[in-house]
């Protein structure tokens, strides 16, 4: 009969521990996040801009008081 458990918790004696990745991954998926958050902000804030700066006079756009129905 073996004296080790069945499950692999921790290293024999003398050797070095386990390392652990977790915090690794949490933290690559905050800065993709952050990346992806950025991103999109940044085109949505172009696309925004984009749409007020392209209308050459306020206030121009065709109203409801300006349509005539086709008969």
């Amino acid at each position: 009969m073996s004296t080790r458990p069945p499950y692999n918790s921790a290293p024999s004696y003398g050797q070095p521990p386990r390392k652990s990745r977790a915090g690794l991954i949490i933290t690559l998926i905050v800065v993709l996040a952050l990346i992806s958050l950025t991103a999109l902000g940044f085109l949505a804030y172009r696309i925004i801009d984009h749409q007020r700066t392209s209308d050459p006079e306020p206030g121009s756009a065709v109203g409801a008081a300006s349509y005539r129905p086709v008969v």
